[in-house]
């Protein structure tokens, strides 16, 4: 990451947004589709569990008759109706005057035991817009301290960098246990990278995990953390995490994470670090 670049970029940035027009609000009055209200989701299968998600359909406006939208499985899909997943319903009625209905789906355990992907698309010939949407069915593998700890695979990669054309950052860090924390895991000199020279001292970062609500596995970095000193000769000084949130996928032992990279010295944000951390077999 050259964060030099970063400030001048977003600096750039935050200059260009205060010469923004405001618009007045537009009315949509164009054709009535149906869209996927998100993308991809995951589906974490328990024993003896529901096994149950709900994914939203939306309309672009509301019509004063019922609608029915069709959902189909995609030729791209590796999981099988009536194997992996059951459809309740392949058809979403969403009532006159609304804009949302939900497709829901059920997972099945026993046949999970290697992920598979649920590729759906919205078929109804009226409403036809080849919109997908991605379900990752999987076994739910709860967190497990000892199992988490070892070497890791870490990338990451920001705003900036990205619009630079850089590709993200790899390199192997080592997890230790927190001794404190039965919930966490310690990162050690995480965003030591090597190959940026503006970063001096990697600083160990405690990631901690929370998997009580396996509809919403997640990760969490405490605010404040010291992630690792910045060096460019003019803004030396320490750079701490603020707002990092991810999910885990305890059965891969893969870590995804997002996390904002605060420079203390001046307050400037670089912007939002998107990171994996894959743990090395």
């Amino acid at each position: 990451m050259k964060k030099i670049f970063n400030i001048a970029i977003m600096m750039i940035l935050a200059s260009l947004a205060t010469v923004s027009c405001k618009k007045d609000s537009l009315l949509y009055d164009g054709p009535m589709l149906a869209h996927f209200q998100s993308k991809e989701g995951t589906l974490f299968l328990q024993p003896g569990g529901e096994n149950t998600i709900i994914i939203p359909i939306g309309l672009t406006k509301a019509v004063d008759h019922d609608v029915v939208v069709t959902v189909e499985l995609d030729s791209s899909s590796t999981a099988e109706a009536g194997k992996q997943f059951n459809f309740v319903s392949q058809q979403v009625t969403i009532p006159a005057g609304q804009v949302i209905g939900n497709l829901v789906i059920k997972g099945d355990y026993d046949s999970a035991s290697v992920a598979s992907l649920a590729v759906f698309r919205i078929t109804s010939d009226a409403l036809q817009t080849g919109d997908t949407y991605t379900l990752e069915l999987q076994q739910f593998c709860p967190f497990n301290q000892a199992d988490f700890v070892g070497f890791y695979q870490f990338s990451a990669v920001d705003p900036a960098d990205a619009m630079l054309g850089s590709e993200a950052n790899g390199y192997q860090v080592e997890a230790i246990a927190d001794p404190n924390d039965s919930t966490s895991i310690i990162f050690q000199n995480l965003y030591n990278d090597p190959d940026d020279s503006q970063v001096i001292g990697g600083y160990d970062v405690k990631i901690s995990f929370d998997d009580s609500d396996v509809n919403n596995i997640k990760v969490t970095i405490a605010d404040g953390q010291t992630m690792w000193f910045y060096t460019d000769g003019t803004f030396d000084g320490t750079v701490v995490s603020k707002g990092g949130t991810g999910t885990f996928n305890g059965c891969a032992k893969t870590i995804t994470f997002s996390v904002q990279h605060i420079l203390t010295s001046i307050g400037f944000n670089f912007g939002t670090d998107v990171a994996t951390l894959k743990k090395i077999n």
